[in-house]
């Protein structure tokens, strides 16, 4: 015969020695997640913020010629500073270049002339006729093409503006010592508009993408939360 040997029985209650079973755990607080996300969010889109505005105020380009960017910049900073007539002009010419695409007809062209005079004036001199001349001889057949003419014009005496700041703005720029330095040839005014456009971070903008940011580490706080409950 053979004999095979079994441990005692046991009775009653027994101790569970698993110790992860752990009925005190308790889930992380994600507070401190939540609140890293956001500031490195919110510093990622002010720094992208940052890095966009200068682009916008750097003076001058790859080939070392002054940025249209910068040009047109200085040259606003400058008709904000004026009293002159050229101011008016200048902004009821941008004002004329945002709306005209809309007008479909001979009297709305007139109201936006109306509510543009100074530059309306500008232009038709160029075009050797008064303001009502020039409504006079609109017909819907020729209105695209007068429009077109218009937008033209603005353009083209933009375009002569910011070329003109160009000029001052570079003979300003000393080379050597590779900063701006006022010269005779350049009015305080000017001078003081290049200062200002040089100024470096326009905080609006920095603002924006520090927002944008913002939104982006909530996202990033919500999937990290959703990660851990789990």
């Amino acid at each position: 015969m053979s004999y095979s040997y079994q441990a005692p029985l046991t009775y009653g209650p027994q101790t569970n020695n698993l110790s992860y079973y752990d009925t005190s755990y308790q889930k992380p607080s994600i507070a401190p997640l939540v609140t890293g996300c956001t500031i490195l969010g919110g510093g990622i889109g002010a720094t992208t913020g940052a890095i966009t505005s200068n682009k916008k105020n750097k003076p001058f380009g790859k080939n070392g010629e002054v940025t249209d960017s910068f040009a047109k910049s200085t040259y606003e900073n400058f008709v904000e500073k004026t009293a002159n007539s050229g101011k008016e002009s200048y902004k009821g010419g941008l004002n004329i270049l945002e709306k005209i695409d809309s007008v479909k007809s001979a009297d709305e062209l007139k109201t936006l002339f109306d509510n543009n005079k100074e530059a309306t004036s500008d232009i038709c001199t160029e075009l050797k006729q008064t303001p009502d001349e020039f409504i006079q001889n609109i017909k819907k057949e020729n209105l695209e093409a007068n429009k077109k003419v218009i937008k033209e014009k603005i353009n083209a005496g933009n375009k002569t503006r910011y070329q003109n700041m160009k000029n001052q703005i570079e003979a300003c720029w000393n080379k050597d010592q590779k900063k701006f330095i006022k010269v005779d040839s350049v009015k305080d005014d000017v001078f003081n508009a290049i200062e200002k456009s040089k100024g470096g971070i326009k905080w609006g903008t920095v603002a924006k993408y520090g927002a944008i940011g913002a939104v982006v580490a909530g996202v990033l706080s919500f999937i990290a939360g959703k990660f851990m409950t789990k």
